[in-house]
């Protein structure tokens, strides 16, 4: 699958995350309904795993770094379930999204760029600066009272 595709499919995939997630606040404790996120996407790639590797025989490959890394991302992915449920009983899918994943965006991108020395080019930084912007407009108008 090419690479704009896997893009495309995982904006989609993540917003419906982002979509069940707000459908379910207020209806559900934050911290149960992590909880059943990350059963839910333990088992379903769990599933997809164990087929790709009958269909294709592929060796597990798996180093110590990658194994803490992967417990980190997953306290992370946790925590972060429990707090976005516990944001959308507070503020509107159309609003706390955006401001959550615009600025996520841009400090991943700036974290790849100053600790792990990717190379970032000045129409990428533009972006970056927009993507700030729109935040802050977000934010902003949150804040004055613009958004319902």
């Amino acid at each position: 699958m090419s690479l704009i595709a896997l893009l495309f499919l995982a904006s989609i995939l993540y917003s419906l995350l982002l979509i069940f997630a707000s459908r379910a606040s207020g209806k559900i404790d934050p911290y149960w309904s992590s909880t059943i996120f990350g059963v839910a996407s333990t088992i379903v790639p769990f599933i997809f795993w164990v087929f790709a590797r009958q269909a294709h025989k592929t060796p597990l490959t798996t180093t110590s770094a990658g194994v803490a890394y992967s417990i980190a991302a997953g306290a992370a992915a946790g925590l972060f379930t429990a707090l976005l449920v516990k944001i959308f009983e507070k503020g509107a899918v159309s609003y706390a999204a955006p401001a959550i994943y615009g600025t996520a965006i841009a400090v991943t991108a700036l974290v790849g760029w100053f600790f792990f020395k990717e190379t970032i080019t000045g129409l990428q930084l533009a972006g970056i600066a927009v993507t700030l912007l729109g935040v802050s407009i977000i934010v902003f108008s949150k804040l004055s009272g613009s958004v319902a």
